[in-house]
């Protein structure tokens, strides 16, 4: 494997502790190449024979370039971060990295700077159901930039669907199904959690509240086991303020795509409690998802010009 800031070059080599002079944020394009051992070709020999000068082994060698560019559509979670009002694209929506965005459950209390909302994207069939199917599964996959999404009125019945990407269930083998996120460790306040949670990621790290009544938590070998990234995730960037006034039926254009971090677990009744437990659904904006910076994954369709960023052939 070896890198360019060019298209054209030059390449250089690289490994985890050396860059070779090319610093990392540059390293634009990646190229692979492979070179077979010489192989036999079993008809030369008889061409040989016939006295044609052809070579009996023969070496074959190929190589691909690749690069980031933004996705056409991804797999999102069913939340919308709101856009301040009056704000584009170029200002970053006004909003801040690292900030914290609280859930709203009521929307005809109406939608404020800093907020976040639940998103319907199947109109006007969706709900609570199929939101805690999309949080406990994959997402919604297909959303892009400039489709029109609904909110589904208020929700108050998700907490168990969200409290599952933080190993939080009824039953531990519900963690096969609904798989957690290699860490189960909560944030019930303040801002700029990401290097905290990524560290607590690497350990593997289980909630560290109290369950019981029911609920199980799993542990470090488990998040181990079952655990894949399932807390920074992509959302829809909307203008909320379209459905403030209890405006259920108003439709929504997303603007752009988010990444976020899933926060903390959610309490539901008195479980679960303590330490890493929030009473309202929390996020952490981490930028644009197509951010050369945002840490969410690379996943969705080539060739568009938002993100998450994917990589792509270009050569």
């Amino acid at each position: 494997m070896s890198f360019s800031a060019k298209l054209d070059g030059p390449f250089v080599a690289a490994t985890g502790t050396q860059t070779q002079g090319l610093s990392p944020a540059l390293a634009r394009y990646a190229r692979c190449s492979h070179t077979d051992a010489p192989r036999a070709l079993w008809l030369m020999p008889v061409l040989q024979a016939l006295g044609i000068n052809s070579p009996a082994p023969l070496t074959v060698s190929a190589q691909a370039v690749a690069a980031l560019s933004g996705a056409q559509e991804v797999c999102a979670m069913p939340l919308a971060v709101c856009a301040a009002p009056g704000t584009t694209r170029a200002q970053g929506w006004g909003l801040t990295v690292g900030r914290r965005l609280t859930s709203v459950d009521n929307p005809a209390a109406g939608y404020g700077s800093g907020n976040f909302g639940w998103a319907d994207f199947t109109p006007p069939t969706g709900g609570a159901s199929e939101l805690s199917g999309l949080i406990e599964g994959d997402g919604a996959c297909g959303v892009k930039l400039g489709q029109t999404i609904g909110q589904p009125g208020q929700v108050t019945s998700i907490g168990r669907a969200w409290n599952t990407r933080f190993g939080i269930y009824a039953n531990a083998n519900d963690a096969k199904v609904s798989p957690p996120d290699f860490t189960g460790w909560g944030y019930q306040a303040g801002n700029n959690n990401l290097n905290n949670y990524l560290a607590r990621r690497a350990d593997r790290a289980p909630f560290q509240g109290q369950v019981g009544g029911g609920i199980v938590a799993l542990n470090s070998a488990q998040h181990a086991q079952w655990g894949a990234q399932r807390r920074l995730v992509t959302v829809p960037i909307v203008n909320c303020s379209v459905w403030n006034g209890g405006k259920g039926s108003a439709m929504a254009t997303v603007l752009d795509l988010a990444c976020v971090l899933m926060l903390a677990p959610v309490r539901t009744g008195s479980r679960p409690s303590g330490a890493g437990v929030s009473t309202s659904y929390d996020l952490e904006y981490l930028g644009r998802a197509g951010d050369a910076s945002a840490p969410c994954a690379t996943i969705g369709s080539v060739g568009g010009d938002t993100g998450p960023l994917v990589p792509g052939l270009v050569q």
